[in-house]
Formats: C-alpha cells, structure tokens, sequence
C-alpha cells in the first residue's frame, strides 16, 4: 500500500483551515508538513510543550531575572540551591530515562549539537556536544540529590522544594493557574 493511500491530504488541509493554523503551535505544525512544505500529513491532537518551567513569584522574592540564557538559567539555580533547607535551585532529570534524554536534547539542540550529523554519522564528541554535556552536568549539581525522574521533577517543581523545573506540559499546570503561569 502506498503511503497517499492511508493520508486523506484534502480532509487533513481542510480540518487545519477549519481550526485555523494560528491555533497551533509553529513546531507542531512544522512535524506533520512534508519535506517540500505544499502539504499536511496529519493534524496534530496533542503536544507536549518541553522547557524550563519558573516561578515567577519565588525569582522576583529573591530578587532575581527571570533568565533568558543559559548563564542567567546556570546562576538563578545556583543563586536558588539551599539543599541544607531541602530546597534546591531546579528540578532536573537525572534518571536514566527518556526525560533525561529528552530535557538533556533540548539543551544539546540549542548548542547546534546533534547525536547524528547529516550524513548519519554519529557526533557524540564534537565541541558543541560536550559544551552541552559539561552544561547539564553543572546545572544538574543543583537539583534533588539521587535519581530523579518525571514524579520527582513535576513533584519539587509542583511543592514548591525547586522553583525551577526542566519539564513537559501538557495542560497539567493549566488547572492550577488557569489565568496563565504567572
């Protein structure tokens, strides 16, 4: 079977006018267009949006930015990080998990660093990579001791033990703050 056999491209095109591009978020819709960008491949349903999620309320107390780089993200946590008290600068992954991997890509990616290169050649130890690996571990001094995974990071992020949280939301903040993070 071929693949424009199980694709309805008109149906798909016609929901996403109907809902309305704006109505997605830019990356999602980037995942189900093809290649050459003249059509969809799927509508997306659900997405889960990943980041460093802060509070607000807990930086402006401390007197602090909220951070734009990882530097400004680097000191806010180590500014933050009190394990004396139980109170640590963010809640990272640290398990060996697909959160880990996942929340550690995400810095990677943003450093140009790639497992693979273009040719499918691996890239583990390029400047960018261990830029990176060097990062996370240095930020990762400031989260719960132990092995920490997705319960323990929405945990400290959620009780307030880390005011920072490297994470996925799916709308599970949305009931708590249901005016917007703030």
């Amino acid at each position: 079977m071929d693949k424009e056999q199980l694709i309805d491209r008109k149906a798909v095109a016609t929901v996403i006018s109907n809902v309305g591009e704006g109505a997605f978020y830019d990356g999602v819709l980037r995942i189900v267009r093809t290649e050459d960008g003249s059509a969809w491949t799927g509508v997306p349903v659900s997405a889960w949006i990943g980041g460093i999620w802060y509070r607000k309320d807990v930086l402006a107390k401390a007197g602090l930015e909220e951070p734009k780089n990882w530097q400004q993200l680097l000191d806010v946590a180590q500014k933050l990080n009190d394990p004396a008290n139980k109170k640590y600068g963010i809640a990272l992954p640290t398990a060996e998990s697909v959160l880990t991997e996942q929340s550690f890509s995400q810095f990677a990616l943003s450093n140009q660093a790639n497992v693979f290169n273009a040719e499918g050649k691996i890239t583990l130890d390029t400047p960018e990579m261990m830029q990176a690996l060097t990062y996370y571990r240095n930020l990762a001094a400031n989260t719960m001791p132990g092995s920490n995974d997705i319960m323990e990071v929405k945990d400290a992020f959620m009780n307030g033990t880390a005011p920072l949280g490297a994470q996925y939301r799916d709308g599970d903040l949305l009931h708590l703050y249901p005016s917007g993070c703030d």
